[in-house]
Formats: structure tokens, C-alpha cells, sequence
């Protein structure tokens, strides 16, 4: 959440741009959430963005390239199995493996202070990240890709996870903050 306590360069114009960007995000267009995204693009290329603002760029090119295919968790087991589709799938796997990894990581190096490193999980409990997300990001790390099916889940909880924990919250907050008469 934003401290407005002391002025801070923003990159975002206006708070009715912030929630203008935040509705096309979330939107069920996706011309919408292009538009979205481009915004959120200049956003972060300007420097000084809130680490939640470059997660959700991520998701949502997701969103955008990769989730398209898989409508409601529909993975190879209801598709027809071909060399073609194993290939996109593989892709798919570590394009959405290394989405989860970047965040993941994200989140967990801002609160990576001081002289000796706090464990991921200890971090990832005090800012409340699902323990899953973290032990998933362990697995495709050091040790497999997990299936698409888990990946299809565990993309949709951590998208969940940065809504509520950033855009949520920041709008509750604006919308407590009284209006200019």
C-alpha cells in the first residue's frame, strides 16, 4: 500500500488513471486488458513502480498468450495427444513456471534485508504468499516442471494472491480517503 504520508513520484498520472488501468486489467475484454497492459507497460518502464505492477505485467501477457488455451483447466489429458501439442505444452509448462519464479522471488527479495537471508517460507508466511506457491517455485526450480494442471492452478492462486494484495487493497484504501467537496 502507498504511504501518503510523504510525497512520492508515481508513475501514474492520477489515481483515476490507477483505477482505470486496474479495471481494464481485470476485465473480461481482452482488448480491455491490452489496453491495460500497454499502460501498465509504460508504468513500469518509468521506473519506481510497486514490484505488484511488474507481477501483474507478467500475468497478464499470460493471460494474454498462454492461459487463452487452457479454457477452464482443459490440459492434454481432454485434448488430442499429438508431437505438436506436447511441444506448445512443454512451452507453455516453463513460460508459466518461470512467471511463478519471477514473482514468487519478487516478492520474497523486498523483505531480504540486513546481513544474513531470512528463508523464503519465513518471508512468504509474513506477507501471507500460500505456502504452495513457494514450494512450487522450489520443485520448478531445483527439481522439475510441474504439470500444467498444477501449473494452471498455481497460476490462477498466485494472479488471486497479487489482485487481493495489491490492487484490492490499494483501491479499498483510496476509496477510504474523503472526496474534495
Amino acid at each position: 500500500m502507498v504511504d501518503y504520508s510523504a510525497p512520492k513520484i508515481l508513475p501514474w498520472t492520477s489515481w483515476a488513471e490507477w483505477l482505470d488501468t486496474y479495471k481494464q486489467l481485470y476485465s473480461d475484454s481482452v482488448e480491455s486488458m491490452r489496453k491495460g497492459l500497454t499502460r501498465l507497460h509504460y508504468w513500469n518502464s518509468r521506473g519506481r513502480a510497486p514490484w505488484s505492477l511488474s507481477a501483474t505485467e507478467i500475468l497478464v501477457s499470460l493471460k494474454l498468450t498462454v492461459m487463452y488455451r487452457y479454457p477452464n483447466n482443459v490440459t492434454r489429458s481432454d485434448q488430442a495427444y499429438n508431437a505438436r501439442f506436447i511441444e506448445q505444452e512443454m512451452t507453455d509448462r516453463l513460460a508459466i513456471s518461470a512467471a511463478i519464479i519471477n514473482i514468487v522471488n519478487g516478492y520474497v527479495d523486498q523483505h531480504q534485508k540486513g546481513r544474513f537471508a531470512i528463508s523464503i517460507n519465513n518471508i512468504a508466511k509474513k506477507i501471507k504468499l500460500p505456502e504452495f506457491l513457494v514450494d512450487l517455485r522450489h520443485t520448478a526450480t531445483h527439481q522439475e516442471i510441474p504439470s500444467l494442471k498444477i501449473l494452471i492452478h498455481a497460476f490462477y492462486m498466485l494472479d488471486d494472491w497479487v489482485r487481493e494484495n495489491y490492487w484490492l487493497k490499494q483501491l479499498a484504501h483510496l476509496e477510504s480517503i474523503p472526496k474534495k467537496i
